[in-house]
């Protein structure tokens, strides 16, 4: 077993033994019940609109979602225009594609098996995972022409992610027979739930300078929200060279002595940007379009508070055995995280794009370049209460995004969208510790689109990766 998945299971379940220790008999292990949701929807990649191409081309497609796109791409509509994006229900379940149980099973069977004694008791881990994009609305808005001039209102659901964590029925008992003659026991429950969430509003005001030019700009509010509770806690008792048990959980003290971790938190912030767009015509059949967009750094502020309770033995995700003290065996370390703010970064891109009509077919070839992260930053005050040391530790992640390469094929009906974003990861923990490595995200829909009536058009999503997204676009012509 690798000392990583040995690190997960000290931390999950509060047991794990070095190989060194042949002579460790398991007389009872009872995995539990594991549930795992997640629901993730992401715009991020395909912004507002089934029909846009994914691209600032204001010739292929003009409407209420250039506000996201190109602002200057309602300056083009002749009637005012009312959309809105939907997102039916989709579930996604991974082990279809990858046997998480048999590799659970696996590992578990690697580390218990060899120790497991003739007629003990054992049970494998159950584990249910689940992935639903759910239904939502995705995106709402209204665009008015005006003469040269035209105004528009745009509401925006780029990114929502939950997590639930239900761990039940865990327990298991060990002894260690030889010279200490060493009993363990431990029982414990997981639960926990994280939810982060984003959205934006826009006000776009555009100009037709002449009727083969435009230039818009549209100013954007972000909203990011997140919510975070969960509970570990896994309690036992030990008996060394045959000694009283000693219980982890004494009753007379909080939590001095099990395995215990509880985070809470609630943090938001808001924070404007701007985009600008623009569009050239030289003829009915070549456009050359551009857009920049300048997201703000939003700073999320709230409260994240994390306690970390382990038994002092517990050391560098698993056993000390020089540590287990059959005199201090009740001893605790108990570490308090605390932090008051979380910072969004997002990149500033700039984006341009070519189209030529021709019989058919339009074809959109796009190239976007970034500055700055996709990411988030934080520090957190780590308190250990034995001796009320305080450290200051800062953390960074997220990726860096560098080019953005597209290329659109629109035969009106049906509507395909290749590419990929090249990006780099990036952690920076306090210690100063830095791990990187490229990225190629790779960008593909296939969408249709039909008008129903003179004032209604449907257009929808049939694929779009790099996740499973789906969406319909209702739009009111009027």
């Amino acid at each position: 077993m690798t000392k990583r998945m040995i690190g997960f299971w000290a931390l999950l379940f509060g047991i794990s033994f070095s190989p060194a220790q042949q002579n460790t008999k398991l007389h009872e292990f009872f995995g539990g019940n594991y549930n795992f949701n997640m629901t993730l929807y992401s715009g991020l990649l395909y912004g507002v609109g089934a029909r846009s191409m994914t691209t600032p081309s204001v010739l292929a497609s003009s409407g209420v979602e250039s506000i996201y796109w190109n602002p200057a791409g309602i300056a083009d509509l002749s009637r005012g225009e009312v959309l809105i994006d939907y997102s039916p229900p989709l579930t996604f379940q991974p082990d279809k594609f990858y046997d998480f149980q048999q590799a659970l099973n696996r590992e578990v069977n690697s580390e218990f098996q060899p120790k497991a004694v003739p007629g003990s008791a054992y049970n494998l881990p159950v584990l249910v995972t689940d992935f639903d994009a759910g239904q939502r609305l995705h995106s709402f808005g209204l665009a008015i022409p005006w003469r040269n001039f035209a105004a528009g209102f745009l509401w925006y659901n780029p990114f929502e992610l939950k997590l639930d964590l239900l761990e039940s029925g865990f327990r298991a008992l060990l002894i260690e027979e030889g010279g200490n003659n060493t009993a363990f026991r431990v029982s414990g429950d997981l639960n926990g739930s994280f939810n982060f969430y984003a959205q934006s509003m826009a006000f776009a005001f555009a100009w037709q300078i002449e009727e083969q030019a435009g230039m818009g700009i549209s100013l954007e509010r972000y909203d990011w929200s997140a919510l975070l509770n969960s509970h570990i806690n896994f309690y036992g008792s030990l008996s060394i060279q045959g000694g009283e048990a000693v219980l982890f959980n004494d009753p007379s003290k909080p939590y001095p002595n099990s395995l215990f971790t509880s985070a809470q938190g609630k943090m938001s912030g808001s924070g404007w940007g701007i985009r600008l767009g623009g569009y050239y015509r030289p003829d009915e059949q070549r456009e050359i379009a551009a857009s920049i967009s300048i997201p703000p750094r939003v700073t999320m502020k709230g409260k994240l508070f994390i306690e970390n309770n382990t038994p002092v033995f517990l050391s560098g995700g698993g056993i000390d055995e020089n540590r287990i003290d059959p005199n201090a065996t009740t001893k605790t370390k108990k570490v308090e995280y605390s932090a008051s703010e979380i910072k969004i970064s997002q990149p500033v891109n700039i984006s341009l794009s070519y189209t030529q009509k021709f019989p058919g077919i339009s074809i959109i070839a796009m190239a976007g370049y970034f500055w700055g992260d996709l990411g988030y930053e934080y520090a957190n005050l780590e308190l250990d209460t034995r001796d009320s040391s305080r450290v200051w530790r800062s953390y960074r992640q997220g990726i860096e995004p560098a080019m953005d390469l597209r290329i659109g094929f629109d035969m009106d009906f049906l509507k395909v969208t290749v590419g990929s974003i090249y990006a780099q990861s990036f952690f920076k923990s306090g210690s100063g510790k830095e791990s990187s490595a490229p990225l190629m995200i790779p960008v593909f829909s296939i969408s249709f689109s039909r008008s129903i009536s003179e004032h209604f058009r449907l257009d929808g999503n049939i694929v779009a990766l790099s996740m499973p997204f789906s969406r319909l676009t209702i739009s009111y012509l009027f």
